[in-house]
Parts: C-alpha cells; sequence; structure tokens
C-alpha cells in the first residue's frame, strides 16, 4: 500500500474541488428528496455536508452512526442513496470520476503499486482512469458513496477482483488517507540451495490484517524476476554499483534521484512511489542487499 498525503497540495486542491462541484448538486437532490416537513433530517444532511463529503474517515464513521438517530432518517432512507449517488457521480458532465481523477494524479494503485491506474481522457472521450474502491461500502453506507477520503483510487484487481464486498476497518486495516506508516517490508529469503523465495515482514497487527486482506503476499510472490533482477545487481556490480554509475553521470549534471530511477526503474523517495510500479519492493529489496 502507498500512503496518500491528504496534506499535500493537490490533495487539498483536490478536496476543495470535489466540495465545490457536489454541493449545489448534492443540496438540490436534498431538497427534492426530502419533503420540507422533514425539516430534522434535511437540516442534519445541508448542515453536516461538507463533513460528509470532505470530512476525515473518522468523521464519516461518525456521521454514518449519527444519522440513525435523525427524525425522519427510517422513513426516507431508501432516498439517502438517490441523494449521494456514486452512479451519478461518475455521469455527470461537469464534474466526475474522471475530474476527481485527473487532479489526484495517482499513477499507480494505491492497494498493490503493482499496475499503472493513470487517468486518460480527451476533450470528447474519456479512455481510462483508476476504479475508486469505496473503503466503507456503500450498501452499508450509501451516505459515504461520493464522500473524498471514502474514494480510494485502484486498479480493478484490487477493488473489483480481491476487496469485492469485503469490509474492512479503521481499527484493524490501513487506510491511505489516516495510516502514518505502512509498517511492512518486503523481503527475500534464500535457502540452503541458493532458490530465493519472497517474503513480505509485517510489523503490527494493522499491516498484517492489510497485506492478508489484499492477497500482496501471495500476489507479489509473482514477482520474484524482480528480486533476481536486483541481486543479479549485486553479484556483478558489487555495492559501488549506484557509486560508479553516478561518476560516469556526473558530467550531465544527474542527480541521486535521477540515478535511482535510470538503474532501478524507479523511486527512491516514498512520497513518489505512487508514480511508478513495485516502488516499494525495489526499494525495500534494495536496501536488504546492501547496494542503497
Amino acid at each position: 500500500m502507498n500512503l496518500i498525503n491528504p496534506k499535500s497540495p493537490n490533495i487539498i486542491l483536490a478536496k476543495n474541488n470535489h466540495f465545490e462541484k457536489l454541493k449545489p448538486l448534492v443540496i438540490a437532490r436534498i431538497k427534492r428528496n426530502i419533503p420540507v416537513t422533514n425539516s430534522r433530517l434535511k437540516s442534519f444532511l445541508i448542515d453536516n455536508l461538507k463533513d460528509i463529503l470532505v470530512g476525515s474517515p473518522n468523521v464519516l464513521k461518525d456521521l454514518s452512526k449519527e444519522i440513525i438517530s435523525v427524525r425522519g432518517h427510517r422513513r426516507y432512507k431508501k432516498n439517502i442513496p438517490k441523494i449521494f449517488s456514486y452512479e451519478n457521480f461518475k455521469k455527470n458532465k461537469k464534474y466526475n470520476a474522471y475530474s476527481l481523477a485527473t487532479i489526484l494524479d495517482q499513477q499507480t494503485c494505491v492497494y498493490c503499486n503493482r499496475l499503472y491506474t493513470k487517468t486518460v481522457s480527451t476533450s470528447d472521450k474519456s479512455i481510462t482512469r483508476p476504479q475508486f474502491d469505496h473503503w466503507f461500502s456503500q450498501t452499508d453506507y450509501p451516505l459515504l458513496s461520493i464522500s473524498f477520503f471514502n474514494l480510494i483510487p485502484s486498479c480493478r484487481i484490487c477493488n473489483s477482483d480481491i476487496k469485492g464486498a469485503g469490509k474492512m476497518s479503521l481499527k484493524y486495516h490501513l487506510h491511505p488517507y489516516l495510516s502514518n506508516k505502512v509498517n511492512y517490508n518486503y523481503s527475500y529469503v534464500l535457502d540452503k540451495y541458493n532458490v530465493r523465495s519472497f517474503k513480505l515482514r509485517c510489523h503490527n497487527s494493522k499491516s498484517r490484517r492489510t497485506v492478508k486482506f489484499f492477497a500482496l503476499e501471495d500476489i507479489y510472490k509473482e514477482h520474484i524476476s524482480e528480486i533476481d533482477d536486483l541481486v543479479s545487481i549485486k553479484k556483478k556490480y558489487s555495492t559501488n554499483y549506484l557509486k560508479n554509475l553516478k561518476s560516469i553521470l556526473k558530467s550531465g549534471g544527474v542527480t541521486n534521484d535521477e540515478i535511482y530511477r535510470l538503474a532501478f526503474g524507479t523511486y527512491i523517495d516514498e512520497s513518489k512511489f505512487s508514480n511508478r510500479p513495485l516502488s516499494r519492493l525495489k526499494r525495500d529489496i534494495l536496501k536488504e542487499l546492501g547496494i542503497i
């Protein structure tokens, strides 16, 4: 998993834009779907709209509990999915899932960091974008169907094939926007027959449950060839590989980060891991090998 810094400029921009674009649309739906006679439910939704649309994950969870006790909720519960409709959000011409994905600019799946999730569109055609996983499911939490921090940019495999209708918990799983540290690292084991095998080492229960939920260890075992390539570099070029490469390229004014990217096709800075697939895997293995 790659964490997303909620304080980074593009995320703040995306969050503010999300609220400003959706606010008038949602208010119109509230007025259309909740009758004037039900002033308490209508007031609750309008008064808490900013928190519903862009509140932190903890706030979202509290609001989902709170709305149940609001008078009139039971009677008009069926109208909540109409007001906060993800399907309508996807189809909206002025601001939609493509608009959000473009500003978020997450290049790889947040959950697995294996597949590109680039957003591609033209003036007249939407081509591809990441899927948006609903951390809190739409079925159980219809109020949160278009909430900013409940829309996690991910690949189809993680969102549809693996997670599906599975339920995650803030208490037991890592949340990309809320967690401070991933707390697991990729590793390899060399047996007595000199055969390499893959290992994912978790350092707390949250990371362990998250890794298991997304089957990351099983999936990453299929990337053992990436580890083989890095071990081969270690054997052929020694631990001075990057130092020697830098001495060759220094005349071109190449930075350490650029050399790392040229050598291994990825980034060393964790804040940029989402830009290239397998960034975390490569960084962890290179550290283990003593190359960086």
